[in-house]
């Protein structure tokens, strides 16, 4: 069938009838439209009235607006100062089976002890069945078991600052029969130690801190914990798994020591003049007694959120 021809079309559109508003549509098209009558000066009165209060209204939009951001910034530095005081959304303490060296790392053995004094090291996926020394500065262990046959397990000289140990398996082979008091698996006597993720297993101390500056996370203790002794300072025990936190300061001060979202049973806090800024955050306790020598009077010193296993507040 061939297409119609523009006469056709024509044609065809002569035969409808024109729209009613056929009419009105050629005036505009013409004539630009018709004229609107002009604004009655009473309306713009009334405008120029209104606007000092549409300009008013809209500035307590802006200024409730300010307010508002200003709120949440306020909020977020309050936020970051919890956070900064213990605030922070509370550590799941580790399971056995969840820190130490993991069970895909591949050991090399080296049988006897151990002793490192270069500086920097970083000892890695090691397996030592015997003592490992650290006698260097700015030494890191990781994935490293130590089977030590001694009374400490890993000893970190006073020649040996800033010592790093993390996801590392440390277990002291003593009998249960030994002076336990003086077993460790680490022994600080350098200023600055970390130790992170590590499992720590056998009879004694797990780690007893002699010098300054010691932070201890999300590490599981099979037997007692962590002993902090005299005249030292700056200490953060946090997301730990163990039996107690002990202070002894019967011969110097202790000072500035956190112990905070550990699931344990006891705390010995200092008991002896001098000791100050001790800090009891938000740990849960399992035990009967949960603290031993507490003092509310010293500077500084906070029992603050810590609960049983069943969720109930502990006071001292």
């Amino acid at each position: 069938m061939r297409p119609p021809t523009e006469r056709e079309l024509r044609a065809l559109f002569a035969e409808l009838p024109a729209p009613s508003t056929v009419d009105r549509w050629r005036e505009t098209a013409v004539t630009g439209g018709p004229k609107h009558p002009p604004v009655p000066e009473r309306w713009l009165r009334q405008r120029r009235r209104a606007a000092p209060a549409v300009a008013a209204a809209f500035a307590v939009v802006i200024a409730l607006v300010a307010a508002v951001v200003t709120g949440r910034l306020l909020y977020s530095e309050q936020q970051m100062a919890m956070d900064a005081d213990g605030g922070a959304a509370r550590l799941a303490p580790p399971a056995r089976d969840e820190v130490g060296v993991p069970s895909r790392a591949t050991l090399v053995e080296h049988t006897g002890d151990l002793t490192i004094t270069t500086p920097g090291t970083v000892l890695s996926d090691l397996l030592v069945t015997g003592a490992l020394v650290v006698a260097a500065p700015d030494v890191t262990l990781r994935r490293v078991r130590v089977l030590g046959n001694v009374s400490d397990t890993v000893r970190q000289t006073d020649a040996a600052p800033r010592l790093t140990i993390e996801d590392c398996d440390l277990s002291t082979r003593v009998a249960e029969t030994a002076d336990l008091v003086a077993t460790a698996a680490v022994v600080q006597e350098a200023p600055g130690l970390t130790v992170r993720r590590c499992r720590l297993d056998g009879p004694g101390n797990g780690i007893v801190v002699r010098s300054d500056n010691a932070t201890v996370t999300e590490n599981y203790f099979a037997k007692r914990g962590v002993l902090i002794e005299s005249n030292v300072s700056t200490v953060v025990v946090r997301g730990n798994t163990m039996l107690a936190v002990g202070m002894d300061d019967l011969d110097g001060p202790i000072t500035g020591v956190t112990v905070e979202q550990n699931t344990l049973y006891r705390v010995d806090a200092p008991g002896w003049s001098g000791s100050h800024h001790i800090r009891v955050l938000r740990n849960t306790f399992l035990g009967f007694a949960p603290v031993v020598g507490w003092q509310d009077g010293p500077p500084g010193n906070q029992w603050r959120d810590n609960v049983d296993d069943r969720g109930a507040p502990v006071r001292p």
